[in-house]
């Protein structure tokens, strides 16, 4: 039968789109599934749309907690999960009936503690977009040059996605290692600091082009209701916290020395489609200016690290940046 997969699928009030995600997960050709669902305290009918799916399914374990948010639900679905992998869905969008044997056929063919697919977005209209291109890699994480350069090269860069519903995970490293989603007040970025920590302990990636997943833009979805909100203070939460998580080990010193690349990007990708007057106002408002500025004085005296990491023309880039954000935020 091949290896365990677990599905776990957080729902809250999506009875309009649940039943096209469930029949995408229950047609799956890898049949060899555990379907966790996770009904964050819906007050619409979907608790009894899954409650329908579960008796027409023996592989479908539900649970009903009252609401407390996405990473809460994913937290209890990684706990109650029994599968070798683990695999994460939104609960409004839909799968290709081949993502999960896709993923298990290079997984086993490779020896892969993770892949990284594609995927097509899907607006109100009912139009698809196959919106950017994702190269095709495969990457060995063991040693902690090639590690960082996955993080800021590919990953951060979001040539393989930010997201946990297009990738598949190794159960193992995210048990082992105790890895878990932050709880985060508004809901954003969840997805980012989750695979960042997860890429730190990762042995062996794959990333593909292939689209195998199909993300539904819609009003009020989590993403949409903080639209407005600070995002940048969010990030620089979320590099706090990898950094706090790998300071700690002794085994990722090189990226714990060299940690300013991964800061700097991340505070750029939030910063980017803004004018340099605006990016300044931004930094100046900011609430936590010590834990902005964490290393970013690193890379004027690790240039020619930060240049063979990057590149010559990302490493001059984001040299600049990280002396400017510096003197902004002081």
């Amino acid at each position: 039968m091949g290896n365990l997969v677990s599905v776990i699928i957080p729902i809250y009030n999506v009875e309009q789109y649940l039943k096209k995600c469930l029949d995408s997960v229950v047609n799956q050709t890898y049949k060899n599934l555990e379907i966790i669902l996770i009904d964050d305290g819906s007050t619409d009918s979907s608790y009894d749309i899954c409650k329908q799916y579960q008796n027409n399914d023996s592989r479908i374990r539900l649970f009903h907690i009252n609401n407390s948010g996405q990473s809460n639900a994913r937290n209890l679905g990684i706990k109650e999960s029994t599968g070798d992998y683990l695999y994460f869905a939104d609960s409004d969008d839909y799968l290709h009936e081949d993502l999960i044997s896709f993923c298990m056929e290079k997984i086993e063919q490779n020896r892969l503690d993770t892949i990284m697919f594609n995927y097509t977005h899907v607006f109100s209209n009912g139009k698809e977009c196959e919106e950017r291109h994702f190269s095709e890699i495969s990457i060995d994480l063991t040693n902690q040059k090639s590690r960082m350069y996955f993080i800021t090269n590919i990953f951060l860069p979001y040539k393989c996605g930010f997201e946990v519903w297009n990738r598949l995970y190794s159960a193992k490293v995210i048990k082992n290692n105790n890895l878990s989603f932050p709880i985060y007040k508004p809901v954003l970025g969840e997805d980012v600091c989750f695979n960042l920590k997860y890429l730190m302990y990762s042995r062996k990636a794959l990333v593909t082009n292939k689209r195998l997943y199909y993300y539904r833009h819609r009003e009020g979805s989590t993403i949409s209701k903080v639209k407005d909100k600070n995002i940048l203070e969010r990030y620089v939460q979320i590099s706090s916290d990898v950094f706090d998580l790998i300071s700690k080990n002794e085994e990722k010193s090189y990226i714990a020395r060299h940690y300013y690349l991964i800061h700097i990007l991340l505070l750029y990708h939030e910063l980017m489609n803004e004018s340099l007057k605006s990016q300044r106002i931004i930094i100046k408002h900011l609430s936590n200016k010590k834990a902005f500025r964490l290393m970013l004085n690193l890379s004027l005296t690790k240039f020619y690290v930060t240049v063979n990491t990057l590149g010559i023309t990302r490493g001059i880039k984001y040299t600049i940046y990280s002396f400017l954000y510096y003197c902004w935020s002081l």
